[in-house]
């Protein structure tokens, strides 16, 4: 039986939903309330909208729960998933807790004995609540990049009452009168400017949890069509050794994938680079329409080189070093193409490194067998040899 590839994306659409419904109806009601667009609400409103909340955040971790099996077999971290159920599960249950029992709301308010105090208490909440939604995003933003955004806005989350302070000290201000006393002017101001805030911190989580549902879509069927690539024999490639040199970086041992040589002419590979995915796409579904079996292979090459590189894009160089030198995942060789040229485009130092260091029988070596190295490993080398030709009083003995 054929396997079929992980599936997240539905998981996190379920995810989306439930971050929908435990951000965002509080945030619109505040918002609502202090346009005075609603008036005298009563408490159980307040309550009911507070339990849509907490469905809300028991689907967003239910959901995140049951995307952990596939997130591993996509090499996606498990951690983050676990640090968002756990900030979802915290922020739902607190919520519940004080809104319904008034007794623990009051026990906790009188741990204070001074504004200094309540704000640490307040502070204390939010951290705990928001803290691991900050922190799990930020280690599943490195595969799903839209969770970037969303972590960002829940650090400030997890800190906003020290915000609200500082608004407060920059907008409300404070005046003496004989006769009145002191009264403070822009309270309203300070008051509208903090729910929007608090709305529009929640509204770009909630917006970035959605983006992250079309992400994994996008790395799913990138896998499935690595899955179906048929497993290609791999050897041992390096060039001849250079003289040693005690100054010289060593030159590591890389894994190269055996391909045919291509069939077809320079002009024709121009052809499908300049061609749309979808344009490939017919290309390859419509064989029967082209002379050359060639034509159609190399435009399946192309388009899964462009699928490869939505997945390794946001990965850090250590990780594309170890890709493009153990391919421990398996990758096929058209995704091993997108990760030197990504390299490449970077300019790591240690990729420049491992083909500077080389002679130029070295260089003219990989560029006289270019079917056996990656894309990126032949720009770089026709770039350094270029060099050491126009160059010569820089070119290695």
């Amino acid at each position: 039986m054929e396997q079929q590839s992980p599936k997240i994306s539905g998981n996190l659409r379920g995810a989306a939903i439930g971050a929908t419904l435990a951000m965002l109806p509080v945030a619109i009601f505040a918002v609502l309330a202090a346009l005075e667009a609603i008036k005298d609400a009563s408490e159980g409103f307040g309550k009911t909208i507070v339990v849509i909340q907490f469905i809300g955040c028991l689907i967003w971790a239910g959901s995140l729960t049951s995307a952990i099996s596939g997130a591993k077999r996509l090499n996606i971290p498990t951690a983050g998933f676990g640090a968002c159920i756990t900030g979802a599960l915290i922020g739902g249950i607190l919520q519940l807790i004080f809104v319904f029992d008034e007794k623990l709301l009051y026990k906790f308010i009188s741990l204070a004995e001074g504004e200094t105090e309540a704000l640490a208490l307040i502070t204390l909440v939010t951290v705990v609540a928001n803290l691991p939604l900050a922190i799990g995003t930020l280690m599943l933003g490195k595969h799903i990049s839209p969770l970037r955004g969303a972590s960002v806005c829940y650090f400030i989350l997890s800190v906003f009452p020290l915000v609200e302070v500082l608004l407060a000290k920059i907008l409300i201000k404070k005046s003496y009168s004989y006769y009145y006393g002191f009264s403070a002017s822009n309270t309203k101001t300070f008051l509208i400017i903090t729910v929007l805030l608090l709305f529009i911190l929640a509204l770009i989580c909630v917006i970035n949890w959605w983006n992250a549902v079309s992400r994994a879509s996008g790395i799913e069927e990138a896998n499935e069509d690595t899955d179906n690539l048929a497993p290609q024999a791999t050897y041992v490639e390096q060039p001849a050794a250079a003289p040693v040199q005690s100054s010289a970086p060593t030159q590591p041992q890389q894994n190269y994938s055996a391909r045919p040589v291509s069939a077809i002419t320079d002009e024709q590979k121009k052809i499908l680079m300049g061609m749309s995915n979808q344009e490939l796409t017919n290309v390859i579904n419509n064989p029967s329409l082209y002379a050359n079996p060639a034509f159609v292979e190399e435009a399946k090459k192309t388009l899964t080189k462009r699928q490869g590189w939505e997945i390794i894009k946001d990965y850090s160089d250590e990780q594309l070093l170890s890709i493009v030198h153990d391919n421990v995942q398996g990758f096929s060789a058209e995704v091993l193409d997108a990760a030197s040229m990504e390299l490449l485009a970077r300019e790591n130092a240690t990729f420049i490194n491992e083909v500077s260091s080389l002679t130029i029988p070295e260089l003219q070596g990989i560029l006289s067998n270019a079917d056996s190295y990656y894309d990126g490993y032949i720009q770089l080398a026709t770039r350094v040899l270029n060099e050491r030709i126009n160059n010569p009083g820089n070119a290695q003995a």
